[in-house]
């Protein structure tokens, strides 16, 4: 690679040493009077270890590219961090989830500066009148290894923060919007306290076995019954509240413990 001017050329190239190992020098050839003869002057100076430099610089920034696009294919907000805290590569839902988008989300961003422009917004009610506290329990939370936060946005959606620290020394954060999980399992909850509610209520004994006939649920009114307490007949057979142990030949109490259990590990059985 050259570069002519006034005074001379300067050009870059490759050259091989005496040992073979191969290196580059910078150039810069010019004219001039040399034991009263015109000759050629030529300055080289090695610049291998620029040109190793500036390679490294090259496959980084590459690196960095590739990196990009691949978290850009993510759904959810997804952000890397170097060993001080600062943004290294964020995707498109990552900047849209932070208010002021991609003015606050530039490389070298700290993460202590966008988690306070989080808090400031408003966006997470929890921290509202209490900014600067909720950015310290943040970043407390961060040191810990695979930490995860859920947090409950101001319009209603349930959100997990999930840190994970890297060998690097830096870290990686990723935002999972788990409103329709979370939605599921409050249903399910709810539906469990109903159950609980109507077999506490229940004016007749109710109770549940396991498939060796061992005793899983007793309800208010089977205590009243058999006389036992809950903490006292959860675990024991249903031996406990047979008169006639010859009964359990039955076969047919048998197979209802037994399909209780199949029923259990098959519901679609």
């Amino acid at each position: 690679r050259g570069n002519d001017d006034d005074q001379g050329i300067a050009f870059e190239y490759e050259v091989a040493r005496s040992d073979g190992q191969l290196c580059w020098v910078e150039v810069f050839a010019s004219t001039g009077p040399w034991r009263d003869r015109p000759a050629t002057i030529m300055m080289v100076h090695d610049i291998t270890e620029k040109k190793v430099s500036e390679e490294a610089l090259r496959e980084a920034e590459q690196s960095v590219h590739r990196m990009g696009r691949a978290i850009e294919f993510l759904d959810q907000p997804f952000v890397l961090w170097d060993d001080d805290d600062r943004l290294v590569a964020c995707n498109t839902r990552f900047r849209d989830f932070v208010p002021g988008g991609s003015e606050a989300c530039y490389v070298g961003a700290l993460y202590a500066d966008l988690a306070l422009r989080i808090a400031r917004s408003g966006m997470i009610p929890d921290a509202v009148g209490r900014e600067d506290e909720w950015v310290a329990m943040r970043q407390r939370q961060r040191d810990k290894p695979e930490h995860a936060l859920q947090i409950v946005l101001d319009d209603g959606r349930v959100m997990l923060l999930r840190d994970e620290r890297l060998a690097d020394g830096g870290s990686a954060s990723i935002v999972v919007d788990i409103s329709e999980a979370q939605r599921q399992a409050d249903l399910i909850k709810a539906s469990e306290a109903r159950y609980a509610a109507m077999f506490k209520a229940a004016g007749q004994a109710v109770m549940t076995f396991d498939g060796r006939g061992r005793v899983v649920a007793f309800n208010p009114a089977a205590e009243r019954l058999f006389g036992y307490s809950t903490s006292e007949i959860i675990g024991e057979s249903v031996r406990c509240l047979l008169a006639d142990e010859a009964a359990l030949a039955d076969s047919s109490i048998l197979d209802l413990f037994k399909s209780g259990a199949r029923s259990r590990e098959n519901p679609g059985a």
